[in-house]
């Protein structure tokens, strides 16, 4: 039996390699003693996917109220605990818009809309040098606004989401900056 695996293992083998083709990712090794025991190794070769990105979010924001707009500023810290940080996403909830995003480490940013236009997200790219460890560690500051058309005025506070975080913190504070003492 054991014979015949591994006449057929060498068997393929060797058709592969007879049709000229280029020699398989794969490695068989087969071997029998005398006493008819023996063993069949199969070594695999290539290169070994990279590891997914695993990261965790910890956002805290001033909000501030005026009577003609909501401004925030977030202090977003990015925590890269496993994988290549090529494209870090975080969703956007509410109303408002991302007007600067900034801090040492940063690459680029946008605001990109899905495709059925439901979801917005905030795409995040830390600068990668090849070469160089990637960062572990990204310090960043995201500013948003809303114009407010009146008041009084209903609205969701643009706040951000976990998007593929692992882990996501998100504090906020507002100052009202006296605005409630005008409305009541």
């Amino acid at each position: 039996m054991l014979k015949n695996i591994i006449l057929t293992l060498l068997l393929i083998s060797g058709v592969a390699i007879a049709q000229n083709q280029p020699a398989p990712a794969a490695g068989v090794q087969a071997s029998v003693n005398e006493n008819g025991t023996g063993a069949v190794t199969l070594t695999a070769k290539g290169i070994l996917p990279k590891p997914p990105l695993f990261f965790k979010a910890n956002a805290q924001a001033k909000v501030k109220l005026s009577t003609k707009s909501i401004t925030q500023e977030i202090a977003l810290t990015l925590d890269v605990l496993q994988g290549s940080p090529e494209l870090i996403t975080l969703s956007l909830h509410g109303a408002g818009d991302v007007t600067a995003v900034s801090g040492t480490g940063l690459a680029d940013w946008a605001v990109r809309t899905s495709a059925d236009g439901k979801n917005r997200y905030l795409d995040l790219k830390p600068v990668l040098t090849k070469g160089k460890p990637n960062p572990k560690l990204l310090k960043l500051t995201v500013r948003c606004q809303f114009d407010l058309k009146s008041i009084p005025a209903t609205t969701q506070l643009l706040t951000l989401g976990p998007g593929k975080a692992s882990g996501f913190t998100y504090i906020v504070n507002i100052d009202t900056g006296g605005i409630d003492a005008l409305h009541r």
